[in-house]
């Protein structure tokens, strides 16, 4: 269920039953318009903050609205903003349970994205550009980590549309030796 609060509309707290862990867009755009600007919070049966969703002015189909999933310890499990039921369109980030980052990227046709293990070291970093937003030239960067540290490959490539024109992936051993590609 969800508890509504700061709801323009109603003096008392709103309750909404959610019959699933993981939310549909369109009922999170529901959900908002009965919001208007507040909060939604909903709970695990045990009474730890399971879910909460901030909604803007969604007068609006495009005003964006914040999704935070919680683990049970309360630790925050993933967050995203969505523009429009677009989860392509905005930032996101996900954390391991013990409170470590674990994905943090933007999505708005061109990407950036950065994973870590769960011991807090980066795992790797990708980004995708696109000069024009159709596709032409496109650069695409990625670099991965072993839990040491050390580089474990190395990609750019000027035209990601045709993989033919790109140059190999680079490839290094823990200890920083060049290797083959797998």
């Amino acid at each position: 269920m969800f508890l509504i609060k700061d709801c323009p509309e109603a003096s008392v707290t709103t309750i909404v039953y959610v019959p699933t862990d993981e939310l549909d867009c369109f009922f999170l755009q529901e959900l908002c318009e009965n919001i208007q600007k507040g909060i939604g919070v909903s709970f695990y049966k045990t009474g730890e903050k399971r879910i909460e969703v901030s909604c803007q002015n969604t007068m609006d189909w495009w005003d964006p609205l914040k999704v935070t999933y919680y683990y049970r310890n309360g630790n925050k499990k993933s967050e995203e903003i969505y523009y429009g039921c677009e989860t392509e369109a905005g930032p996101y980030t996900t954390w391991w349970e013990n409170g470590n980052l674990k994905y943090k990227g933007y999505r708005n046709g061109d990407m950036y994205a950065e994973e870590w293990y769960e011991n807090g070291q980066v795992k790797q970093e990708n980004e995708i550009e696109y000069g024009d937003g159709l596709g032409n030239d496109c650069i695409s960067k990625a670099v991965s980590y072993y839990e040491n540290g050390q580089i474990k490959s190395l990609f750019k490539c000027e035209n990601c549309d045709i993989e033919e024109d790109c140059p190999p992936k680079k490839c290094f051993s823990k200890t920083g030796e060049r290797i083959k590609c797998p």
